[in-house]
Order: structure tokens, then sequence, then C-alpha cells
């Protein structure tokens, strides 16, 4: 068991190395699954959460029309 809880702290400290960098959307894509597998969410009183929320529901759009479809990159 120890050998896995050093294999765990290890890719969590590489996910953090890589998100102080520059990190690129595979990076990202990297993060929120390793997130998501272990259930990690932020709470509403995330300040960080609430401000990404504020701009995503603020995007310069007047109608939904104008949205710009979704491009999935694979």
């Amino acid at each position: 068991m120890d050998k896995e809880r050093q294999l765990y702290d290890k890719f969590v400290d590489v996910l953090s190395d890589r998100l102080d960098e520059d990190p690129s959307p595979k990076d990202l894509e990297v993060v929120m699954k390793f997130l998501q597998n272990n259930n990690i969410q932020a709470t509403q009183q995330h300040k960080g959460l609430n401000t990404l929320t504020q701009k995503a529901t603020s995007l310069p759009f007047e109608d939904e029309d104008e949205i710009p479809p979704l491009r999935v990159v694979k």
C-alpha cells in the first residue's frame, strides 16, 4: 500500500507542477479527469468558481442565436 500512496502523491505533484506552468488543454483535461475520478468538487462558496461562473454567464452575446456553435476538439 505504501508504493501506491507514493505513486499517487507523485502524480498529484506532477499535475500541480503542470498547472503552475502554462498548462496545455490536454493537461487541463487530465487534471479534470483526475478530479472527477476522485470525486473532488469545488464548493459553491469557492471564489474562483464563482468568478468563472460570472464570466461564463456574461458573454458578449445579446441573443442565443448569436452564440457560436460548440467546437469539440479531440
